[in-house]
Formats: C-alpha cells, structure tokens, sequence
C-alpha cells in the first residue's frame, strides 16, 4: 500500500514536480555558495595584516636602501680623494728622496705609507662588498 506523501506525489504532474526538485538543487547549491564566499571573505580578511605589515617593511627598506647608498656615494668619494692625495704625498716623498740621492723603500715613513695603502684599499673593498650585500635590491 502506498503512504499518503507518494499518493501525493502520484498525483502531481511529473514535469512539476521535476522543476521543484531542480530549483531546490540551485537553492541548496546556492546557500552552499554562499557559505563558502563567507569562509573566503574571512580568511582573506585576516590575511590583511600580513600583507599590509610587509607594506611597511618594504617601504621601510627602500628608505634604508636609499641611506645606504647614501652613505656608500659618500664613502666612495671619500676613500678616492684620500686614495689621490696619499699617492700625490708618496710621489713627492719619493721625489724628495731621490733628489737627495735616497732609496725611499729605506725610508721609515715608506713603510707607512704602504700600511697606508693597504688600509685604504682594504677600505674601498669593505665599501664595495657592503654596498652589493644591497645593491640588488635597489
């Protein structure tokens, strides 16, 4: 015997009762939908804070950048007119010690000035090697 709902159903048109059942499909499939753009929304609005703090970060770090370069422009000219100058005394010393018939390797402030050199250059190298650790960046 046949319970009172498929006596019901019996009863209706099959075409009817086939769009009901399509447009409960696209309702339950919608409220899904909707469900699933809430869980979306919400993830990436809690996501927000990571991207705005690497924001700060990285404009933090192109000002940074930007004094570095600073600094490294300046320590460059730096280095390069002392680098001119400590040769331009050199040759006058050795001029100096020529003229007066001296060997300026047997001089004491021979051995200075290649200390001298050597520290300056070990700078220039320390200036260079500093900048590139950044340099990609910029």
């Amino acid at each position: 015997m046949k319970s009172n709902i498929q006596k019901v159903y019996s009863k209706l048109p099959k075409q009817e009762l086939s769009a009901q059942k399509v447009e409960l499909g696209i309702v339950d499939e919608i409220s899904k939908q909707l469900t699933q753009s809430e869980q979306i929304l919400k993830k990436i609005q809690s996501e927000k804070n990571d991207f705005v703090e690497l924001d700060k970060i990285y404009k933090k770090a192109e000002n940074d950048i930007a004094k570095l370069l600073k600094i490294y422009s300046s320590n460059k000219k730096n280095s390069s007119s002392f680098y001119k100058e400590m040769n331009k005394n050199f040759n006058s010393l050795n001029k100096s010690a020529k003229e007066i018939g001296l060997d300026v390797t047997s001089l004491p402030a021979y051995k200075d000035y290649l200390q001298l050199r050597k520290n300056i250059d070990n700078a220039i190298d320390n200036n260079q090697s500093n900048w590139e650790l950044v340099a990609k960046y910029s």
